[in-house]
């Protein structure tokens, strides 16, 4: 009897020590599903700004294109987060407003071209303060300007936005609504839109830089002209 109730001990233990060891490996999966997860995530990030790299090639070589660069830009990052629209706005530094030039989604005909301050909703937040903004529920969100919705005729269910910079400078934001799927926006989404908005900056710099080499050299030139004539 004394050995069957060894027995009986010794089995349990065995069976403690093994539900221990199991648990060690589902932590050890967990652990592994999530460096492959951060693995994947680092993937993506590559791949965009890879293409994002060819597209600065791009502009060296026909920077008047600009307009089709950031729409080609906005395209880009509502592919890369498998999202529903997107706008792309420009501060007008004169104003002090936020220009919608770049518009994807249902509302792209009715917002294109229009302009909001930049005290006004989440876009205008993120353009005076220079942090990201994320939303899960943009109609319980203080920040949200509903009459934009009403203009657009388009339901926003979530939202993300980023500053776009030149240095310390912010000349912009790009903002993406609609995560499809009924996924919400996550951690890696802001990191993706922060690269892409990163290189977009660039390409607004350049822009920026050629426009105003050629005004200068315009300018030179009449000058000369007028130089001539006298």
């Amino acid at each position: 009897m004394a050995d069957s109730k060894n027995i009986g001990v010794k089995e349990i233990n065995n069976v403690g020590a093994l539900h221990e060891q199991v648990g060690l490996l589902q932590e050890r999966l967990l652990d592994r599903e999530f460096e492959v997860g951060n693995l994947k995530n680092e993937v993506i990030l590559l791949n965009i700004e890879l293409e994002i790299y060819r597209e600065v090639s791009i502009i060296t070589q026909d920077i008047s294109n600009l307009d089709a660069i950031l729409e080609k830009f906005i395209d880009t990052a509502l592919k890369a987060l498998d999202t529903d629209a997107g706008t792309l706005f420009l501060i007008d530094e004169v104003s002090s407003e936020l220009i919608f030039t770049v518009v994807r989604g249902g509302a792209q005909d009715r917002l294109k071209g229009r302009r909001m301050s930049v005290k006004e909703g989440i876009a205008g937040w993120v353009a005076r303060t220079g942090l990201s903004y994320i939303a899960s529920d943009v109609m319980n969100e203080p920040l949200w300007q509903k009459e934009f919705e009403l203009m657009s005729q388009y339901a926003t269910r979530d939202m993300m936005a980023v500053p776009l910079k030149a240095g310390e400078k912010i000349v912009g934001v790009v903002e993406v609504i609609n995560k499809k799927k009924d996924m919400p926006y996550q951690k890696r989404d802001i990191d993706i839109l922060t690269t892409l908005a990163g290189h977009a900056s660039i390409i607004l710099d350049k822009a920026r830089l050629f426009l105003e080499i050629e005004k200068r050299v315009d300018e030179s030139w009449k000058e000369a002209a007028k130089k001539e004539t006298e």
